[in-house]
């Protein structure tokens, strides 16, 4: 029974002790765990925001000499030097096609020696018809000379009644039979001389044929080995090699050359830019396009070089509208996002100075500059919120927190300026607590 007590009284011993150190333990502030900003007195610049890409002002162009199926080219981004072949073109077609006008002018040579020496056949026989036909009416011109003089004679003796009338009459019939021979000799002669004429062109024309087939057979071999020649497309100078995109629609992408893609004649297939020369290409809503003017200074971001800020002015602005989602920035980062309809302004920025870690192609955060105010008040937009129409902030107290009413004043993308309601080192909530007091 004494055992019994005892341990009775021990444990109730260590329950009380238990108690007293609990109570005596510090209590978990349940606010600790709630991230809060302070309200901090600095430079307070007020900009407009906007994405662009890098650009360089001056580039190299790269292009197919011919259209084909790309066998090899180099990976974007890749160093290159002048000469240094980049992209190189399949040439089975083209041999296959200069072999076979390879065989085709060794066809028409054959052919074209047989037509020069058909038509040296066709002068000379030729010429010896039109000779033969000449020679026959010169006789029959002569023949016919000679009965009309014996006409005549006949004539004077019939007059002189020394031969009979019968005679002359006689002689008259062989004069018009003489005059016959020599009209048809003489058609025969002009017959045989259009003839020559006529065929000497036909040769002539046929022998012009197949020299003109003869000289496109050389203008193909030309060009074919010309294309064999340009099917290494090389480096027009030392640089970066950037391949183009293009919009595939099979794979409803923009895609950049590879490897056994079939291309076309005077296809961009990439550019070499010059990396001392680089701009920014961004754009600016219809909205703020009247705050904006060239020489205003920009404070540029990139995401790829995190420790660095540039400074930038406008150096361009476009002159019409166009749909945010078809502007060069929204373009180029490939941006997926719904088309709202907005419209902007295509905008330029030169850089103050080159940097040899830029590269064409990388996304600049631009901050166009529009004022600065000194020593300002401020806080994260993240922190204000509204009430009954009222912006409010959660100040944090020793015991919680208080909703305080503030007055704003101008903001940008990240901050807001307070007016009223807060002094600099004030701490607030990043959390809308939905009520005055906690």
């Amino acid at each position: 029974m004494i055992k019994k007590l005892l341990l009775i009284f021990s444990l109730l011993g260590l329950a009380a002790a238990g108690a007293y150190a609990w109570r005596q333990m510090p209590k978990q502030d349940p606010y600790a765990g709630i991230l809060k900003e302070k309200a901090m007195r600095s430079e307070f610049v007020l900009s407009i925001e906007e994405v662009g890409v890098i650009r360089a002002q001056k580039m190299v162009q790269i292009y197919t000499p011919f259209g084909g199926k790309i066998t090899k080219i180099l990976d974007d981004g890749s160093t290159v030097t002048k000469g240094q072949t980049v992209v190189w073109l399949d040439t089975e077609d083209v041999e296959k096609r200069l072999d076979e006008q390879i065989t085709n002018l060794k066809s028409t040579k054959n052919e074209l020696e047989r037509q020069i020496e058909q038509l040296l056949k066709g002068l000379r026989s030729n010429s010896l018809r039109v000779e033969s036909s000449a020679a026959e009416l010169e006789f029959s011109r002569l023949k016919l000379f000679e009965v009309n003089r014996k006409l005549e004679t006949i004539d004077l003796l019939v007059e002189q009644s020394i031969v009979a009338k019968a005679d002359a009459q006689a002689q008259e019939l062989k004069v018009q039979s003489e005059k016959y021979n020599a009209l048809n000799s003489d058609l025969t002669f002009q017959k045989d001389i259009k003839d020559k004429e006529d065929d000497e062109m036909a040769q002539e024309s046929e022998l012009g044929r197949i020299k003109l087939r003869s000289l496109k057979a050389k203008k193909n071999i030309e060009d074919a080995q010309k294309k064999i020649s340009q099917a290494e497309i090389k480096a027009p100078t030392d640089g970066l090699l950037i391949l183009t995109e293009r919009w595939d629609w099979q794979r409803s992408r923009n895609v950049k050359p590879q490897a056994g893609d079939q291309v076309w004649d005077n296809q961009s297939l990439g550019e070499i830019p010059d990396l001392s020369s680089m701009s920014i290409v961004s754009q600016v809503s219809e909205e703020d396009i009247s705050k904006v003017s060239v020489g205003q200074e920009a404070k540029i971001t990139l995401d790829a070089i995190k420790d660095i800020d540039f400074r930038a002015k406008v150096s361009q602005l476009g002159m019409a509208a166009i749909a945010r989602i078809n502007s060069p920035a929204a373009a180029s980062l490939k941006q997926t996002t719904e088309d709202t309809g907005q419209k902007v302004f295509e905008l330029n920025l030169a850089l103050e100075r080159a940097d040899p870690r830029l590269r064409p192609g990388m996304t600049a955060n631009v901050s166009i500059i529009l004022e600065t105010i000194p020593n300002a008040l401020t806080l994260p937009i993240s922190c204000v919120f509204r009430r009954e129409g009222r912006p409010v902030v959660y100040l944090a107290t020793p015991k919680g927190y208080r909703m305080q009413p503030v007055t704003l004043g101008r903001s940008n993308r990240d901050r807001v300026e307070i007016l009223d309601g807060l002094n600099e080192g004030d701490e607030v909530f990043k959390k809308d607590f939905g009520q005055s007091e906690g």
